[in-house]
């Protein structure tokens, strides 16, 4: 069941939770040696340090150890239990791979109905039908007053009330947003106060609103296909 994408990608996370845990492991090691011999000065501030370094590192290998051992409880499977059964999604998505070309925009990775994009620890996932709100923030830097410049990110909201942001270049983003918006019309593009208020106070009115747009769109598909 794990010789797939998924499964690529959930050993690569532990891989990675593994060496970040060995770190802390050093460095805690380190600060506590150093507490041990250098009793003239500061040694506490050494174990101080250290202690709370030795726990994050241990709670985290214990973790590791869980997550290496039965996949299934891996963050990235309790994401996609949000699709349907774990096995169905990953079979979903491996015949996504085989059929679909991978497209590459900002980072991100798309084919057929599915958009991934790699993080250290996780993965971030969305079945892309299910997007209902997408927009483009734009954030103006400035040093003392001065302008320094903009970065541009791409806010993902599904149905199920998760979302991400995906800093890219403006052009990037623009790209991975006509994407989406070509596949999925009926998902609502760009950002406005009252959009966002919907959202916040009443996600269900907001996910209910886009349902509706995606059934109006299928009634133009289907009178257009007809003629």
């Amino acid at each position: 069941m794990w010789e797939n994408f998924i499964g690529q990608q959930i050993r690569r996370c532990n891989r990675n939770l593994l060496i970040a845990n060995l770190v802390l492991l050093g460095a805690g090691i380190t600060y506590t040696s150093v507490g041990m011999f250098d009793y003239a000065e500061g040694w506490w501030w050494a174990l101080v340090i250290a202690v709370p370094l030795l726990l994050l590192a241990t709670w985290n290998l214990s973790k590791w150890r869980k997550r290496a051992r039965d996949y299934a409880c891996h963050p990235i499977c309790k994401r996609l239990a949000r699709f349907g059964t774990v096995e169905q999604v990953i079979q979903q998505i491996e015949a996504a791979l085989l059929t679909n070309p991978v497209e590459k925009i900002a980072g991100v990775k798309l084919f057929g109905p599915w958009l991934f994009k790699p993080r250290f620890f996780g993965l971030t996932c969305f079945h892309v039908p299910d997007i209902v709100w997408v927009y483009k923030k734009v954030t103006q830097h400035s040093i003392n007053f001065i302008p320094t410049g903009k970065s541009f990110a791409a806010l993902l909201y599904d149905r199920y009330g998760y979302s991400t942001e995906i800093q890219a270049s403006e052009k990037k983003i623009a790209v991975l947003m006509t994407h989406i918006i070509k596949h999925c019309p009926w998902t609502i593009a760009g950002f406005s106060k009252d959009l966002e208020k919907l959202w916040t106070s009443r996600k269900g009115a907001f996910v209910a609103a886009v349902d509706e747009r995606r059934k109006e769109f299928a009634k133009t598909a289907a009178a257009g296909a007809g003629k």
